[in-house]
Order: C-alpha cells, then sequence, then structure tokens
C-alpha cells in the first residue's frame, strides 16, 4: 500500500513540474510574440502553438518513461 502512495505521489510531482514547465513556456512565448506585434510583425500563432503542445507532449512522454523505470528497476 505504501509503494502504491509514493508511486501516486511521484506522478503528481512529475505532473506540477511539467505544468509549471509548460505554463513558463507559454509565458515566454506569449511575451516574444507582444514583442514581434509590437515591432510591427506578425504573430506566428499557430507555430507556437504546435510548438508549445509538441514540448508538451515530449516532456510528458519523458517523465512518464522516467517514472516507469524508477517503479520497474527500483521497487520490483
Amino acid at each position: 500500500m505504501i509503494v502504491i502512495v509514493k508511486i501516486f505521489l511521484f506522478i503528481f510531482l512529475l505532473y506540477l513540474i511539467n505544468y509549471f514547465l509548460f505554463r513558463i513556456a507559454c509565458k515566454a512565448w506569449a511575451s516574444e510574440n507582444v514583442l514581434d506585434a509590437s515591432l510591427g510583425l506578425e504573430p506566428k500563432w499557430l507555430d507556437v502553438w504546435a510548438l508549445i503542445i509538441g514540448l508538451h507532449l515530449c516532456i510528458t512522454i519523458i517523465l512518464g518513461v522516467v517514472c516507469a523505470f524508477w517503479f520497474i528497476f527500483l521497487h520490483l
């Protein structure tokens, strides 16, 4: 039972880290687009959102693999 609680806490921690990284990335690209708009350049929202979603998925997959290896090799 303690192992299951540890797993859920670890997964929750990973998703919390992932969420904050995602928020930081959104703010960084949003400020870049505001700067582009102030310079008269057209913001590339579609490219930005595709990049943000792609990075978010990559981070989620990497954290999931790390969590799986951590559980398999350290707890079994």
